[in-house]
């Protein structure tokens, strides 16, 4: 409707205003297992997380003291609502987080708005409107990563940090017969 001039940038961010940003995911890894644990201190066997439950990830809104996105994650509940006030852990650290965890949550109208905003890296005016033109790209490395990512799924929700690309040997361990 945006995109076609029918609603105004406005009234499409009023649509989404007041809502979080929540993903369901699957606790599939004992690298993200072992950070969720914490969220489990306290509980009832029965009510504690477990590999392959269901939790709830939310949009990074705020980094941490490094720089780095906070990726809040939680219990799953079917009210996605209620999702970026439950206590909550960086989904990359393990750090706890029990007050004002909203904070950390991103809302849908951001989303939306910083997408529409976002400069389009492809070419030479994508920073601006209007009729696009191709950058132009020459390489100056190859780097050989082959075609599969470890944890696709996770890198989709969590986000891609420094291992999620498989890279193969050195050039000069490439070249040689």
């Amino acid at each position: 409707m945006y995109e076609h001039g029918i609603m105004t940038k406005k009234e499409l961010l009023q649509t989404y205003e007041g809502q979080y940003a929540v993903a369901s995911h699957s606790i599939s890894t004992a690298e993200l297992y072992r950070r969720v644990k914490v969220l489990n201190r306290g509980k009832p066997q029965e009510r504690q997380l477990k590999p392959y439950n269901f939790v709830q990830v939310g949009s990074p809104a705020m980094s941490d003291e490094k720089g780095e996105p906070i990726y809040p994650l939680t219990y799953f509940t079917k009210n996605l609502g209620q999702a970026p006030f439950q206590p909550c852990v960086d989904a990359h650290t393990g750090k706890m987080y029990k007050q004002h965890t909203h904070h950390y949550w991103n809302t849908l109208d951001k989303m939306v708005e910083d997408y529409i905003d976002h400069p389009e890296s492809k070419f030479r005016n994508g920073d601006k409107t209007g009729k696009m033109r191709r950058r132009h790209l020459v390489e100056n490395k190859i780097n050989h990563i082959g075609k599969e990512a470890n944890e696709l799924e996770e890198t989709e929700v969590l986000g891609i940090n420094e291992n999620s690309y498989v890279e193969y040997g050195k050039e000069s361990a490439l070249t040689a017969s």
